[in-house]
């Protein structure tokens, strides 16, 4: 056979070898077949996407503890996907550096503070178990905006 023009649309993703088996192993234990193995980030725009906002473009960004995920569409095609080794956990190390306070204290304060954006000024009050904490909102925005900025838009552009 001979010709002149070879094309192909495809996606590979790859993981660590021993990740993917235990997972594969677990499931045969469990008695589930699973059909396909993706990517999280794939599995939540499939799961939130129509057909028009793929064919459009559009970004989708899965926040999980350690890594985010990153999938972007473009006229109904995935263009460009990445998992970057920078997660919610990350955030909330630095506020418990920054803020000089426990990890435990940091994720609350992370989860009731932390916003892009914050019209919020001054001191903010956290309450964890019976004990009353307060932090300042500015430096709150401060810490996450750096971590979100910086070293998240240099991994992604890494990819």
């Amino acid at each position: 056979m001979t010709g002149a023009r070879l094309e192909i649309r495809a996606n590979v993703v790859s993981g660590l070898v021993p990740h993917i088996t235990n997972l594969q192993k677990s499931a045969e234990m469990a008695k589930v077949e699973a059909v396909s193995v993706v990517p999280s980030v794939l599995a939540a725009a499939q799961s939130v996407l129509t057909e028009s906002q793929r064919e459009n473009g559009v970004a989708v960004i899965d926040f999980g503890a350690a890594t985010t995920g990153i999938a972007i569409y473009e006229e109904g095609d995935l263009q460009h996907l990445a998992v970057i080794p920078m997660g919610g956990q990350n955030v909330t190390n630095d506020l418990a550096i920054g803020l000089r306070t426990d990890p435990e204290i940091a994720e609350v304060v992370k989860l009731a503070h932390a916003r892009f954006g914050s019209d919020t000024l001054g001191e903010v009050e956290t309450k964890v178990e019976k004990q009353t904490y307060k932090f300042n909102q500015e430096e709150i925005d401060e810490i996450v905006q750096a971590r979100d900025t910086k070293r998240f838009l240099k991994q992604v552009l890494k990819n």
